[in-house]
């Protein structure tokens, strides 16, 4: 399977890799003093944002993973974003995460909502020099067909 197969696409980024790079910036504050003005900008957006481990585990997200797809920040905490991505999706994020490059990597996979089903949801991805993953993620506005079909 090659990239195109699961619409990874960098022509299709709709944020600034300074975006991501200035999220992974204000993440660091959690753990510095300044860490309400962080928490209080992490949540004011109403897209998905997430800090992932390099073995895909979530270190933190913003209260968007909740109001869109169910799962509070509990949930998610130190759970493999893989245990969230509907099985014939795996591969894609899989390629995505191993894309590693100085510019954000976007893919759109099917994520489980708490209640019951899949969303399609636009992964915008960017493995940063502290070997983590940092992620800006949306409702897709359209499907792949690789990805979220079926």
């Amino acid at each position: 399977m090659n990239k195109t197969d699961c619409c990874i696409s960098s022509n299709r980024i709709k944020f600034k890799p300074s975006h991501l790079s200035r999220i992974k910036e204000l993440t660091e504050v959690f753990e510095n003093d300044d860490f309400e003005l962080v928490k209080l900008f992490f949540n004011l957006s109403p897209e998905m944002f997430c800090v992932l481990s390099r073995d895909f585990r979530f270190i933190k997200t913003n209260k968007s993973w909740q109001s869109i797809l169910g799962w509070s920040t509990q949930d998610l905490t130190d759970k493999s974003v893989l245990d969230f991505i509907h099985k014939d999706d795996i591969e894609c994020i899989k390629n995505a995460f191993n894309s590693y490059d100085v510019d954000p990597v976007t893919v759109i996979l099917r994520c489980k909502i708490k209640k019951d089903g899949y969303k399609n949801l636009e992964w915008n991805i960017l493995f940063w020099k502290d070997e983590r993953f940092y992620a800006v993620v949306r409702e897709a506005s359209s499907k792949c067909v690789k990805c979220a079909s079926k």
